[in-house]
């Protein structure tokens, strides 16, 4: 039986793939409560989305969200994930960051791009973003 699937795969690994993708699908709905992602899961989520997508700005913006998530989890207790609560914290200490680093500037192109990486890290705020 190993060796029809092994042949099977040998002459087409994409299909290992396909099988794969459908299988963590599958685990993933059953296990957490349908799929339903963090906060810190689902920006690296987002984060391969934009690699994949070849959107170098917003996956930047991404590893960095990601690195200060981990800057948080090293810092406060060695865990491995944040709540959400946790992680929206490290998120409005970010924008904040950004906020300062926008003054900074009166002009040109680095404020403009610190305004867009300001609203792609509000979108993960939701209805707690306050000016």
């Amino acid at each position: 039986m190993y060796q029809k699937a092994f042949g099977i795969f040998k002459q087409n690994p994409w299909q290992l793939a396909a099988l794969w993708g459908n299988l963590r699908t599958l685990v993933g709905s059953t296990a957490e409560g349908a799929g339903a992602l963090s906060l810190m899961e689902r920006i690296s989520e987002d984060m391969k989305t934009a690699m994949r997508a070849r959107d170098k700005f917003k996956t930047g913006v991404l590893r960095m969200l990601l690195s200060e998530f981990k800057y948080a989890m090293t810092s406060d207790q060695r865990s491995t994930t944040l709540e959400d609560e946790q992680a929206l914290k490290v998120i409005t200490a970010y924008r904040k960051k950004l906020k300062k680093s926008l003054d900074a500037y009166p002009e040109g192109d680095k404020r403009t791009e610190i305004a867009q990486e300001i609203d792609i890290v509000e979108s993960y705020m939701g209805d707690s973003v306050k000016s």
